[in-house]
């Protein structure tokens, strides 16, 4: 039991972290296509 607690939290770090990272890209892909194509 006290192997699956570490197991599961760092999981949810690592899914967390990649939607993190996969939401940041999207924004700054957003705002580069923004700025490339809008001026």
């Amino acid at each position: 039991m006290s192997t699956n607690v570490p197991t599961s939290r760092r999981i949810m770090y690592m899914h967390c972290h990649v939607n993190e990272v996969f939401l940041r890209t999207m924004v700054g892909y957003a705002e580069f296509h923004v700025m490339c194509s809008g001026s």
